[in-house]
Order: structure tokens, then C-alpha cells, then sequence
């Protein structure tokens, strides 16, 4: 089974969305700075190493293929990068 998840740095209130097919690993992996996107960084914006914990599970949805949770997850992107369906670039 693969997942679908929304997750928030409490202190920034910043979201995240992924898939995984083991969410409480990927959560983990938020948590100890393992995920480029997620890590904390500084004013010059390089990455610091602490700020583990930050990062909790907001929402979750499960799919039975990667396949699907990537067809939930590519509207999300779109929106995030100011795109409609009708001007993906790939």
C-alpha cells in the first residue's frame, strides 16, 4: 500500500506533501533531517542539523499502487508551481 501525506512544522506552520509506501518511517525521516526539502535552515539558507520533531502528521490517504498516490499528488504539484493540467511541461 502506498501513501498520500500532509505534514506540518509546528513552528513554521509550513506543510509538506509526499508519498511512501512505510509513513511512519517517512515521518521519521522528516524528523531527523533526512529529507532535503524538510530540513531547517538558516538565514543564508543552509541546512542546520538540529530541529528534529518538528514535523507532525496532519493527513493521510492510502492507495494500492505508487501509480495512484502520484496521480492524487500531481494537482498539489501543479498548484504549487502556479500550473494548470494544460500547462504541464512533461
Amino acid at each position: 500500500m502506498w501513501n498520500l501525506y500532509l505534514i506540518q512544522n509546528i513552528h513554521s506552520m509550513e506543510t509538506y506533501i509526499g508519498i511512501t509506501n512505510d509513513i511512519d518511517r517517512r515521518v521519521s525521516d522528516h524528523n531527523r533531517g533526512i529529507n532535503r526539502s524538510t530540513k531547517r535552515k538558516d538565514g543564508l539558507g543552509q541546512h542546520q542539523r538540529d530541529g528534529a520533531g518538528e514535523w507532525i502528521l496532519i493527513y493521510a490517504e492510502t492507495y494500492r499502487s505508487k501509480e495512484d498516490a502520484v496521480i492524487r499528488l500531481v494537482p498539489h504539484l501543479l498548484v504549487w508551481c502556479g500550473r494548470t493540467e494544460d500547462e504541464t511541461i512533461w
